[in-house]
């Protein structure tokens, strides 16, 4: 057992069988509530109540008992009509000045409400924009835009629509689910092989259909585990922070998160590339900590998912990230499965590493790979030591951690969705230096590579 930060990281855990899959159903119990949370629910509720309509309402209505509660309770209704309608202006306000994107969603999906505000000479976009504009500045100045019955009407008509999207969803992205692992089980391990076997004398396959038939480094059981056991929720994306724009993956409830806004022909595509976040190898680690009257927690966390390092949640320092090539990776995958898509700039500095020598093999190779105990001496991670391995012969000793740590350097105060103009600078700069480039990012990265080396040097004498 090993002490790190007040913690004792004492087991890393295996990436699957029945205490696995629990753990992420109890995770995913916990994210219950969120996930089924509507932007501004609880003030509609207060409102309806005081207006006599809504669910609620009806069924204390439908009896005596329930009816002289009504009378009773009104008053308190009242404050708590009040407190709710502060809460839902507070956050009305902090979304004008922190995500006005989030509050153009609310407004301007029913601002033909707001628009019959406006001038009758304007046309109906005109109307609707200008509208919207309007309230969205009132409120970044502090100052209610709409009143409680317009807000309210567009809650109602708004928590209609995203009930229904749900329930439509829901049956389709099922279907999703057994395509994708019909995909993933025909290109894994067992059924490559099974193909190969199979098929008698080679066909005359185009590049892109010999692409299409690639084995990927994965076992069939892993596929299904995975992905029979991916809890798959559609939220509202103003009540509900999705890492990307339609979707994202929580790792450690094994959950999708999906957007109810989700145009369909983005569906099949952001379910892809999630999923495969489910698929890719993990590395999960136990910390025990101590609690009140001798009791200890046991917390769980990965380090990592796919290609992506992260030490964040965790007590010591975060010595790598790698989140970009991991995106890289699922994206080039998600092409695979999905379709050619737009290549983003996370795929076109992974593609760098490869056109000066990195095997491509070796990023799906560790893209894959999960932790598995094996005698002493033996790595826990030969993929992924390869990969490092060829990236140090090609650039230098440390050189994905450098490059790691050069992006994170110039993301500092950058928001998440700008980053990817930090990596296209950095192709570019690439490109401009040519064989210089390395040099250059191992001078100005903060990486320190002999001080870790030196650290886990005194680790092992200990």
């Amino acid at each position: 057992m090993k002490s790190e930060g007040g913690f004792e990281i004492y087991e890393k855990v295996p990436a699957g069988g029945p205490e696995w899959t629990t753990r992420r159903e109890n995770e995913a119990l916990r994210e219950l509530e969120p996930a089924e949370k509507i932007f501004g629910h609880s003030f509609l509720r207060e409102w309806q109540f005081l207006n006599k309509e809504g669910e609620e309402w009806e069924a204390f209505a439908a009896n005596p008992a329930g009816q002289r509660y009504l009378s009773q309770r009104i008053a308190a209704r009242e404050k708590a009509y009040k407190r709710t309608l502060e809460e839902f202006t507070r956050e009305l306000t902090d979304l004008a000045n922190r995500h006005p994107d989030k509050l153009e969603i609310f407004f301007e999906a029913y601002a033909e409400r707001a628009a019959a505000f406006e001038r009758p000479e304007q046309t109906e976009s005109e109307a609707k924009k200008e509208a919207t504009g309007k309230i969205i500045n009132s409120y970044k100045k502090g100052v209610p835009g709409a009143g409680p019955d317009f807000l309210a009407g567009i809650l109602k008509q708004r928590e209609l629509e995203i009930k229904t999207a749900k329930e439509a969803l829901k049956p389709e992205f099922e279907t999703y689910r057994e395509k994708l692992i019909a995909e993933l089980t025909a290109a894994s391990k067992e059924g490559a092989r099974s193909d190969s076997e199979t098929r008698r004398e080679p066909r005359p396959d185009s590049g892109r259909q010999a692409a299409e038939r690639k084995q990927i480094p994965v076992s069939a059981e892993i596929v299904k585990e995975r992905l029979l056991n991916l809890r798959i929720v559609f939220v509202d994306e103003i009540a509900v922070d999705l890492k990307e724009a339609w979707g994202d993956y929580a790792k450690l409830a094994n959950t999708v998160r999906i957007s109810t806004r989700v145009p369909r022909a983005e569906r099949w595509r952001v379910f892809v590339h999630e999923a495969l976040h489910a698929v890719s190898g993990q590395v999960e680690v136990a910390a025990e900590s101590a609690g009140s009257n001798n009791h200890n927690f046991v917390f769980h966390d990965q380090i990592k998912f796919g290609l992506h390092f992260d030490k964040a949640d965790r007590p010591g320092p975060s010595y790598l990230s790698l989140w970009w090539l991991n995106e890289a990776v699922t994206q080039n995958l998600t092409d695979r499965f999905a379709g050619q898509g737009k290549e983003s700039v996370e795929q076109k500095l992974a593609a760098l590493l490869v056109s000066k020598g990195v095997p491509a093999e070796l990023f799906e190779a560790a893209y894959f790979e999960n932790y598995e105990a094996k005698p002493r001496g033996e790595h826990r991670l030969p993929q992924t030591k390869r990969l490092f391995e060829a990236a140090d012969k090609i650039f230098g000793q440390g050189f994905l951690m450098q490059l790691d740590h050069y992006l994170r350097m110039k993301s500092r105060g950058v928001d998440k969705k700008d980053r990817k103009y930090v990596i296209a600078s950095i192709i570019l700069e690439w490109q401009d230096r040519g064989d210089q480039f390395p040099q250059m990012v191992r001078a100005l990265s903060e990486f320190d590579f002999e001080g870790l080396r030196s650290r886990r040097q005194d680790k092992r004498r200990k």
